[in-house]
């Protein structure tokens, strides 16, 4: 990983992993709202309102409904100037919640901002940089400060030099620094500080295919941690794109990586990435995309042994499987209709984390949590299921509405939490253009 995500380190919780594959159908979901975005307009200002209602949103067994509303004003730029471009969008939303509000209630910002220039014939240089500051997901908190008001800030800066922008042969390097921090004293354990650098090189075979291999390395801080813990990534990433035909594209991706720390020599963790996507877009009304993914050997969580004060010593050693699959449907010029369906299965080893406690301790999770731990045997596996429909009206490009209905479920995870439920969102924004 070179950026942190909201799941990718989060305390203690439930993570849901999103791959490329998954980001790619979310841009499907959301292609007809865009239509009144930013790469229409090289300016643009827009107001939003979204009103979202959740039959189980503290995600846990015992169901709590919310309703939450949500109102956002958006600006942005989009120019090109020569051979350069620059781009700037900012949001401020303000976060009400129908029966958390006394905890909840909150503000949440969003500012991302780029620069990019040709250089001589074949040099590209890009610049940017991003600020987030929002809730921290409830489902990537502890079980036991589920529902707490945990803002999350992030900050990123990022560059990269590419040459050869014209040839069969690319070459960049990159370079990405970034940041993050919880308000919730609990969580200072997992604040962070991260930096990347890669190298790559991409050879186009034909105008329909390309392969792609770099080597990258990065380091996370973990200042609040009693060792100021440094984990070290170095990761070879491996890709190849086929346009097959007009209307089929495949992606793959596989990424095998070292994990090193600076307060324990002895410990190395190898695992790797894989991704397989398809995007099929036939004559008609409908494109599909699906993709499979696998994360082995992910090593990212860090935080206190249930309800104890004990610190554990170790991080909890994962794999995840991920399928999905996604639809849209263009159904009129103003009218589109999507569904999604994902499939994860994460696998916690929990003997990593348990092994060594105390026969006490294994009783407790026993009757908590309805498993007892056998060191190097403890493998919990989650499985995740969400599907969802949405859909989207354009009445004139510069109105858009939209809405979604998702059904979610987990299997008990390494907490012992099972859960289910549904919600309904539904948004309406509006677009000025030219400023």
């Amino acid at each position: 990983m070179n950026k942190f995500s909201q799941t990718s380190i989060a305390p203690r919780g439930i993570r849901f992993r999103m791959s490329r594959g998954a980001l790619l159908v979310t841009c499907l979901l959301t292609a007809v709202a865009a239509q009144a975005g930013e790469d229409d307009y090289p300016v643009f200002a827009r107001v939003q309102e979204t009103l979202t209602r959740d039959s189980n949103f503290s995600r846990t067994d015992k169901e709590q409904a919310e309703t939450i509303s949500t109102t956002s004003a958006i600006i942005g730029l989009n120019k090109d100037y020569g051979r350069q471009n620059y781009s700037l969008n900012g949001m401020a939303s303000r976060n009400h919640y129908a029966h958390y509000g006394d905890t909840l209630n909150n503000t949440s910002s969003n500012l991302t901002g780029g620069f990019k220039t040709d250089i001589l014939r074949n040099w590209r240089f890009t610049l940017g940089g991003e600020y987030q500051q929002n809730l921290n997901p409830i489902q990537n908190n502890s079980l036991q400060q589920r529902v707490t008001k945990n803002i999350r800030t992030y900050r990123d800066q990022n560059a990269s030099l590419k040459y050869g922008l014209d040839g069969d042969w690319t070459i960049t390097a990159a370079f990405d620094q970034n940041r993050q921090a919880y308000s919730v004293p609990s969580y200072r354990s997992v604040d962070a500080n991260q930096s990347s650098r890669s190298l790559g090189v991409n050879y186009n075979v034909t105008d329909k295919m390309y392969y792609e291999i770099a080597f990258r390395g990065v380091s996370t801080r973990y200042p609040e941690t009693p060792t100021k813990r440094i984990q070290y990534d170095n990761n070879i990433d491996l890709s190849a794109n086929w346009m097959e035909s007009a209307q089929s594209n495949f992606d793959a991706r596989l990424s095998p990586r070292v994990t090193t720390y600076s307060d324990d020599s002895s410990r190395k963790i190898r695992g790797w990435y894989g991704s397989l996507n398809w995007n099929f877009a036939p004559r008609g009304i409908w494109t599909y995309n699906t993709s499979i993914s696998k994360n082995s050997g992910a090593d990212r969580r860090q935080g206190q042994l249930l309800d104890t004060t004990a610190t554990s010593s170790t991080d909890l050693v994962t794999s995840s499987t991920s399928f999905r699959f996604g639809a849209t449907a263009a159904v009129t010029g103003k009218t589109s209709l999507s569904y999604s369906y994902q499939l994860t299965k994460n696998r916690f080893n929990l003997a990593n984390e348990y092994g060594n406690l105390t026969s006490g301790i294994q009783g407790y999770l026993l009757q908590t949590y309805g498993y007892y731990v056998v060191p190097d045997k403890a493998v919990v596996p989650t499985v995740t299921h969400i599907s969802q429909l949405s859909l989207t009206y354009v009445p004139m490009r510069s109105v858009t509405t939209q809405c979604d209905l998702q059904f979610y479920s987990q299997t008990r995870d390494q907490n012992g939490v099972r859960f289910s439920g549904r919600s309904l969102g539904c948004f309406a924004s509006f677009t000025i253009n030219p400023l």
